[in-house]
């Protein structure tokens, strides 16, 4: 699981992301990455399990992100969705980076993914679906994309946040604010996910800014261990 609230305006782009997982999964807090290619070192959490990373962004000013789908058995055989993010960020555009993905990615072989890959101009998601691949825009304004995005029925989750924000262009702290909605009974539903007795729960948040006078890339942990806000452009 995974939520991705996508504010786009015009030559910017604000994500905020909460990660959910199993709440012995261990993690590295984010880091410079050298890489080669058009869009230089990239900067991201690290998933020490498989490797890979849900979340990151670029010297070019791009920004990829990941969850997983619901409505596509996944085969723990397979190797980690995860390992797109990097390989997304190798890029310096969106249209190159989507371009590149589609040309690699075989969806038969991989466990379903929705991968939200933009810069301040432009955004798509890219959805493996098991079979096929996908590629739906970002619209300007509010976007909101989980794990049940792209499937029969509307998430529960994103009603919530929608509800929440009361707004297509809510301010960066209403964004912040939204991350931790969380019902008095906890539920699967929540935005804030807190489900101790499964050892699962939202592990960390990331807020991403790109374009505009100012670009952030904070990060906090949330649970077991929870930590401040810490701005990794600045550290």
């Amino acid at each position: 699981m995974c939520t991705l609230i996508i504010l786009r305006e015009e030559g910017r782009i604000r994500l905020a992301a909460n990660r959910d997982e199993r709440l012995g999964r261990p993690s590295s807090p984010p880091r410079w990455h050298p890489r080669p290619g058009e869009g230089g070192a990239g900067l991201w959490p690290v998933d020490k399990q498989a490797g890979g990373t849900w979340i990151g962004r670029n010297e070019g000013g791009l920004v990829a992100a990941l969850t997983n789908r619901f409505w596509t058995p996944a085969q723990k055989s397979r190797p980690s969705r995860g390992r797109w993010v990097p390989e997304a960020l190798t890029h310096g555009s969106t249209e190159a980076s989507l371009d590149a993905l589609r040309a690699r990615l075989d969806p038969v072989a991989e466990n379903g993914f929705h991968l939200v890959v933009a810069d301040a101009e432009h955004g798509a998601v890219l959805v493996a679906d098991g079979s096929r691949l996908g590629i739906e825009p970002l619209a300007m304004g509010l976007s909101i994309i989980t794990e049940r995005s792209f499937g029969p029925t509307p998430p529960e989750r994103e009603r919530k946040i929608r509800n929440a924000l009361g707004s297509e262009f809510p301010t960066t702290a209403q964004l912040l604010a939204a991350l931790e909605i969380r019902a008095s009974a906890p539920s699967i539903d929540d935005v804030d996910v807190e489900l101790f007795d499964h050892g699962y729960g939202t592990r960390s948040r990331t807020f991403i800014e790109l374009g505009g006078q100012a670009e952030r890339f904070l990060h906090r942990r949330v649970r077991p261990e929870p930590s401040e806000w810490l701005d990794y452009l600045q550290k």
